[in-house]
């Protein structure tokens, strides 16, 4: 039965790596492994690459395909080159409302199949605010995996994302470099 599955959580609460986890359990299920990210986030094409690499186990895998997407015409464009029996997507904050209907579309047209969808994405801003799509996404999953990161401050688990920069106006892509991992008691809002 088709499925949706949602990664939640702060920055560097190992999102990723959980990605990466579940699509080697796909793998070694012989899947078809579609991973797609966001045009506006350049880094996380590499990101994924490295944890790939890093962990060894999907690297020389020949079924696995990473795409940048940015509308549902690109998405439907690379799932009917791609034929995957699991979608991954990264970063799912940075995708617009397009992507929840295209994830309806696919979980309806493979309603009987063994199609997954695994979405990867914070859940909210550095302004404690739900972000873009994931709030919906998850109330529409199967499962939701919410983690937690350490606060960089006070060691204590961490479930929110701090902007290091108090006059940042909107979310910009980035890493250690902008945000840390925040828990509520450390966590101050930007002006």
């Amino acid at each position: 039965m088709a499925r949706l599955e949602v990664i939640t959580g702060p920055m560097f609460s190992g999102k990723t790596k959980e990605l990466v986890r579940r699509l080697e359990v796909a793998r070694d299920a012989e899947g078809r492994l579609l991973i797609v990210c966001s045009t506006k986030d350049k880094r996380k094409v590499r990101s994924i690459r490295e944890n790939i690499k890093k962990e060894g186990r999907l690297k020389n895998y020949r079924y696995l395909f990473i795409k940048t997407v940015d509308s549902i015409d690109e998405l439907k464009a690379c799932v009917n080159e791609y034929q995957p029996n699991v979608l991954a997507i990264e970063e799912g904050q940075f995708f617009k409302k397009w992507l929840v209907k295209g994830i309806n579309k696919f979980l309806d047209l493979n309603g009987s199949s063994d199609f997954r969808i695994i979405v990867s994405g914070l859940d909210m801003n550095g302004w404690r605010e739900p972000f873009g799509v994931m709030p919906e996404l998850m109330a529409r999953a199967d499962d939701v995996q919410k983690l937690t990161a350490i606060c960089f401050k006070c060691k204590k688990p961490a479930n929110l994302t701090y902007v290091k920069n108090k006059k940042q106006k909107k979310v910009k892509s980035g890493d250690k470099d902008l945000y840390e991992a925040r828990c509520r008691l450390c966590h101050k809002l930007p002006e």
